[in-house]
């Protein structure tokens, strides 16, 4: 009876050890290695005098992971992202906009060109 328990014990044990390694193993083939822009926001030209945060419509992130897989996401949380500027909205010009992963890795940028607005 003893050796049955112990048996029973030691094939939970190893049960939840092979669980943990697999999910552990899942997870670690999901983690994003790469991010990309390929597609620019819709909007990249805003008037003097803009008082808005800057439209990411249209954005499309490519991501891949550790697994090899890619996907594309329209970029709309930005909840993950810094976007980076120092656009002064008061004079016509080309500025550049960037998109770090958090505040370190910089996934890419684009042009935003400031215009007089038409009075």
């Amino acid at each position: 009876m003893k050796n049955a328990k112990k048996r029973i014990m030691i094939l939970q044990a190893l049960f939840l050890v092979l669980t943990a390694l697999q999910m552990t193993s899942c997870d670690s083939g999901l983690e994003i290695v790469g991010l990309e822009i390929v597609q620019y926001p819709s909007r990249t030209e805003y008037p003097v005098e803009f008082n808005e945060e800057l439209d990411m419509y249209g954005c499309i992130i490519l991501i891949r992971t550790r697994d090899g897989h890619e996907r594309k996401a329209l970029f709309v949380d930005t909840s993950w992202a810094t976007i980076s500027h120092e656009i002064d909205f008061s004079l016509p010009g080309e500025h550049e906009v960037f998109i770090y992963w958090g505040d370190v890795q910089r996934i890419g940028s684009f042009t935003v060109q400031v215009v007089p607005s038409d009075s």
